[in-house]
């Protein structure tokens, strides 16, 4: 992928995410134009494995890969290429896995990955109209949790599933950042808690000796 491709598919996914995190804060965004912007902290406390985790192997295990995307179990089809582009990202950089095209299925195993965004509307909502109302002065948090369930299913093999949890906390008006966290974008945010259960669940794979 050339840069401009990836700074615009970069951009597409933060306006997407944006759009969705803004909706929720509809009082805050809306009622209060000169409120402070959106700020997002990745949680530090499923942040575990790390590049360095992952053992190397001469061989890579050959997946067919599908990736979806939901919002409170609901599929978002409009964001699944850009979830699949992520996933694959970290596959490729572990070089645990190597992905085959779909019409040779057969022989090769299969990496199902689903991410369920979990986010409590009505209370974001809610958080995000008090703000509103006081201007700024009052501020706000809201908290996306996401669990990813993975499920390896080797060529010939029985499937192995494996669930992750992870969260993004973000703030708005006048609220404090969780403490010891430092803001970054959505986008990045979102980027990072994707990284962060793939490679707590490849480590698992290995340290288990299913890879």
């Amino acid at each position: 992928m050339n840069h401009r491709s990836y700074m615009s598919e970069l951009r597409s996914h933060r306006l997407t995410y944006n759009i969705r995190l803004s909706a929720l804060l509809v009082g805050a965004t809306l009622i209060c134009s000169g409120c402070s912007p959106i700020k997002s902290y990745v949680d530090p406390q499923f942040r575990d494995a790390t590049y360095q985790s992952i053992r190397n192997t001469a061989s890579p295990t050959r997946v067919t890969v599908s990736v979806e995307f939901q919002v409170n179990g609901k599929p978002q089809k409009r964001q699944h290429d850009i979830v699949y582009r992520r996933v694959t990202r970290v596959l490729t950089a572990t070089r645990l896995f190597t992905e085959v095209s779909s019409d040779k299925a057969s022989e090769s195993g299969q990496l199902r990955i689903v991410i369920n965004n979990v986010a409590d509307v009505g209370a974001a909502f809610g958080k995000g109209f008090a703000t509103g109302l006081t201007f700024g002065l009052a501020g706000s948090q809201v908290t996306d949790g996401y669990i990813m369930t993975a499920i390896y299913t080797p060529l010939g093999g029985v499937p192995t599933t494996r669930e992750y949890k992870h969260a993004i906390h973000s703030t708005v008006g006048l609220r404090s950042a969780p403490e010891g966290l430092v803001a970054v974008p959505l986008a990045d945010a979102f980027d990072q808690i994707v990284e962060d259960m793939l490679l707590n669940y490849l480590r698992d794979l290995q340290n288990d000796h299913i890879l």
